[in-house]
């Protein structure tokens, strides 16, 4: 849903995946409504309103892109193509339409889903860098320890 953070949603999906199978007292549901929680407290502006994001189609459109290729390589040049603007236009639309850049978007993205992949599987933190889009692996774990507070091993075993 790209009226809401890809973020907010994954952290919806996962919560709506697991509250069948859940505990009363299940730490990683619990760990998933306060993401949840938190991420819709942080799109609330100074007063406490809820802020309305209207995304015109051709920013719609490179969203459209990039959740579609978020695991390969991607430019600005590539998501303002699939816009139809020019790269300077997409640039300012962009960012005042979603918020942050393209580039901060897609890592944003790419590190929703090395999280989901770390809590659902047992695939190697390697092999999961790789396919989500880091082709550095350190730079992945600092990513990851930046927006999740720990590295990947140790997120993987407070949220597996």
């Amino acid at each position: 849903v790209h009226g809401v953070d890809s973020s907010v949603s994954a952290i919806a999906r996962a919560v709506g995946a697991e509250l069948p199978h859940a505990r009363g007292d299940d730490p990683g549901i619990e760990a998933l409504v306060n993401a949840l929680v938190l991420a819709l407290v942080r799109r609330r502006d100074a007063r406490g309103l809820e802020r309305e994001r209207v995304i015109e189609p051709a920013i719609r459109r490179a969203l459209d892109y990039l959740e579609a290729h978020w695991s390969h390589p991607i430019g600005v040049d590539d998501l303002a193509r699939a816009a139809g603007l020019s790269r300077f236009v997409f640039l300012r639309k962009f960012k005042a339409q979603i918020g942050e850049s393209p580039y901060r978007h897609l890592v944003g993205v790419r590190l929703d889903r090395a999280a989901e992949r770390l809590r659902s599987t047992r695939d190697s933190v390697l092999a999961i860098a790789l396919d989500c889009g880091f082709g550095d692996p350190s730079r992945f774990a600092r990513a990851f320890a930046r927006r999740f507070g720990e590295s990947p091993l140790r997120w993987r075993a407070t949220n597996a």
